[in-house]
Formats: structure tokens, C-alpha cells, sequence
């Protein structure tokens, strides 16, 4: 873990400790009581899903595709996961925050976004209990770099509140990888073809996939496929954000 990210970490528990809670978007410490994410009721409000989704892949549908609850990529070709859960859409003050917890060492955060990812996986009762949960792995240049695993980071709240495992060293990314932003959507799923490894058999398991945001679904489908490839039975994913 880098120095900076070590020392947001002492930070935000000594901020804990020593003053009161705070909005973790706006710093306002009116808190919305219902929400274990630490949000006001502004900030709150600003944090929606799409009026209508794909039921599985958590995509914005068109109001022709709304009457069959799928969008027509998971109709066409349904993909390796079962369910996304997500927090909201990719837009301020989430994508701010998102932002600032992967690329300004502001590690303090994912306690909070994990909080707020577990209240959406709650709030319409238990989802069904995952024998594992397995953050989306980064390459081992990649973590050296940023000192920690942001999906990592976000999981274990997660993993806190409803009690299924936490497991960061299963899945692993073997190769690093161009970034996907600006490759055509076809050249996304080639971009990653055998970039993760899952150690060991899942044979049975239902497992949770964590990561901070999904646009295109590559990377998530990618590693969905080696999980299935490696025995377990359902994979369902979580995510902060849909882009």
C-alpha cells in the first residue's frame, strides 16, 4: 500500500474517532438516518438508477426495450452473470467520489461507498447468500502502483455487513491490459480474453463479483466466464456505478 493511501487510511479513521460524521459526498453532517453510507438528504436524492434497466446487465433501456425487462445485448447473447446490483449511475457526486478514491489516494471512501453498495444489496430484502465474494483483481504492476485494490476496498464493507467471505486472492489478473476506454466495443472483449486466472475449484458456488464501475461489461463478463470456467454455479455482480 502506497504511503499516501496508507496515510488516508489513518486519516479517515482519526477523522472517525475525533468529529462527528459527515456527508461523504458533501461533508454536511445532516445525515439521511437511513442510510449507512453517510449521505444528507441532498446528496442522497442525487444518487438514482436509470427509470428503467436491463433486469440483468443494470443497462438504461429504451422505452421499446422496457417491455421485455432485458436489454437486446442480454437477449442476443445473455452473459455469464445472473444479476447486477449497482449503487447508481455513473454521474457527480458519486463519479467524483469514484474518482477520487482510485486516483487521489483517498482510500477513506470506499468504507462509505461500500456502505452505500451493501444498503442497495439490502434493501429489497436479503439477496440470496453467496458462499464467496471476489473483488475484480488488478495486475500486480497496476497494484504496486495505486497501493491497493479499490474493489477490494469497496467489498470488504460489503462483506462486513451481510457476513459472506471475502476472498482477494482468488481471481487473479495474469497480464496487464490497454485501457478500454476508446476501443470499439467488439475489440473490449478480445482486449481481455485470458487476462484472469481463478485459483482452485468453485464447483457449486455462488459467488459475488465487486467492482467500482461497469461501462461496457468487458471486463466483468471476462471474469465471470473464468469464474464459471472454474465450477461456480451463479455469478451475480455489484458495482457502484453503471456508465
Amino acid at each position: 500500500m502506497s504511503f499516501l493511501a496508507l496515510l488516508s487510511r489513518q486519516v479517515g479513521a482519526c477523522v472517525d474517532l475525533l468529529l462527528p460524521s459527515c456527508c461523504l459526498f458533501c461533508s454536511s453532517t445532516r445525515l439521511l438516518k437511513s442510510c449507512r453510507g453517510e449521505l444528507c438528504p441532498e446528496c442522497h436524492q442525487t444518487i438514482h438508477e436509470p427509470v428503467s434497466a436491463c433486469r440483468v446487465c443494470a443497462a438504461p433501456l429504451s422505452s421499446f426495450a422496457a417491455t421485455s425487462h432485458s436489454c437486446e445485448a442480454c437477449l442476443r447473447k445473455p452473459p455469464p452473470f445472473s444479476r447486477v446490483w449497482m449503487v447508481g449511475s455513473y454521474c457527480d457526486p458519486l463519479k467524483d467520489a469514484i474518482h477520487r478514491l482510485k486516483y487521489r489516494d483517498q482510500l477513506f471512501l470506499s468504507r462509505g461507498l461500500g456502505e452505500l453498495l451493501a444498503d442497495r444489496l439490502t434493501e429489497q430484502g436479503s439477496p440470496p447468500p453467496f458462499d464467496l465474494v471476489l473483488p475484480v483483481p488488478l495486475h500486480s504492476g497496476r497494484l504496486r502502483q495505486r497501493g491497493y485494490n479499490q474493489a477490494l476496498e469497496i467489498a470488504r464493507p460489503v462483506c462486513t455487513r451481510t457476513g459472506w467471505p471475502l476472498d482477494g486472492l482468488r481471481l487473479r489478473r495474469l497480464r496487464p491490459t490497454p485501457p478500454q476506454q476508446g476501443l470499439p466495443l467488439a475489440e473490449r472483449d478480445l482486449n481481455l480474453s485470458g487476462a484472469f486466472h481463478c485459483q482452485g475449484s468453485l464447483a457449486g458456488s455462488r459467488v459475488l463479483l465487486v467492482d467500482d464501475v461497469m461501462t461496457s461489461g468487458a471486463t466483468v463478463r471476462e471474469c465471470c466466464r473464468v469464474l464459471k470456467q472454474a465450477g461456480a454455479c451463479d455469478v451475480a455482480v455489484a458495482i457502484l456505478a453503471r456508465a
